[in-house]
Formats: C-alpha cells, sequence, structure tokens
C-alpha cells in the first residue's frame, strides 16, 4: 500500500502542470511519463492505474516493465529531458500559436516564402538575360535580312539595267535590215 504522503506526492506530480489525472488505460504512459520526471518510483504508477482503472486491477510490476519496454518508453523520456533541457537554455520564449491560423500559417510560411521568392527572382534574371540575348540576336537577324535585300535589290537593279542595255544592243544590231 502506499503512504499518504506518496499518494499526494503521485497525485500532486501528476497534476502539477494542470494536468487531469482522469481518463482512461491510455493515460497510464501519460502517468508513467510524470512519474519518471519527478523521479517517482513504479508505486505511482500503480496509483495512477488504481485511479483510471475502474476494476480496481493494479498491475504487476513485470507488466509495468512490459509497458515500458513495448512503448520504448525510456529512450522517449530521455528524448523528451533532453528536449526540457534544452529549452532552459533558450533565452527567447518558445512559439505559441496566436488562435488565429492564417498568422499562425504565415509566421511559419514566411521563410520558405522569401527564399522561394530569392530563387524566382533568380531565376527571373537568368530568363531576362536569355531574352536580351535572344532579342539581341534577332535584331543582328533582321539587320544581316535588310543587308541581304539591299544587295539583292542592288543585284537585281544591276542585271535589269545589263537586260535593258543587251535588248537595246540588239535592237540597233537588228535595225540595219
Amino acid at each position: 500500500t502506499l503512504s499518504p504522503s506518496t499518494t499526494s506526492t503521485c497525485l500532486l506530480n501528476a497534476s502539477r502542470d494542470g494536468d487531469s489525472i482522469a481518463g482512461d488505460s491510455q493515460d497510464v504512459a501519460f502517468i508513467q511519463g510524470k512519474a519518471r520526471a519527478h523521479q517517482q518510483d513504479d508505486d505511482c504508477v500503480s496509483l495512477a492505474w488504481a485511479l483510471l482503472n475502474p476494476c480496481g486491477v493494479l498491475p504487476s510490476q513485470e507488466e509495468i516493465q512490459e509497458i515500458k519496454d513495448e512503448g520504448n518508453l525510456e529512450q522517449l523520456f530521455n528524448s523528451l529531458d533532453n528536449i526540457v533541457e534544452e529549452a532552459k537554455n533558450r533565452e527567447e520564449p518558445a512559439w505559441r500559436p496566436s488562435g488565429i491560423p492564417e498568422e499562425d500559417i504565415c509566421s511559419a510560411m514566411v521563410p520558405y516564402l522569401w527564399k522561394h521568392r530569392a530563387y524566382l527572382q533568380k531565376i527571373l534574371k537568368e530568363k531576362e538575360e536569355e531574352n536580351r540575348k535572344a532579342a539581341e540576336s534577332v535584331l543582328a537577324g533582321r539587320d544581316r535580312i535588310a543587308e541581304l535585300q539591299q544587295l539583292i535589290e542592288a543585284r537585281k537593279r544591276a542585271w535589269q539595267a545589263i537586260s535593258k542595255e543587251q535588248q537595246e544592243l540588239l535592237a540597233t544590231l537588228k535595225e540595219p535590215q
């Protein structure tokens, strides 16, 4: 049996952070975590089990150890302890939801969106440079086409002039007859 001081300590530790001990057998792991976090022995877990279990059957030490082993609770408790220690060393307060989901999502998404914006701006500059080079190439091509058209016109006029001169020469040669 548990002494009254152990019972009150277990109940106090189980509900220290405003956590309720009322619930069902799924809360046993939670109570075990509370007991371990406050360096209590398995008597505290047994007390919590008794409070949560309507049948009043207390688990044996083997069952408690089996629950710990199956759930890999030791490792989880160690990682939880590490998280708590890291949180103690933080100078800034931990993030808490504001209660307005739109603002919470915005605050979480803003860093990602800034990175994505920078990436898109980089891609935009690259594409603008490619477009500038393509436009220069097109303009150079148009200039070359204009030059070739002028050359063709000049040669056409020259050919027409030569052709006209040939026809006049032939006409003058045919007249004496």
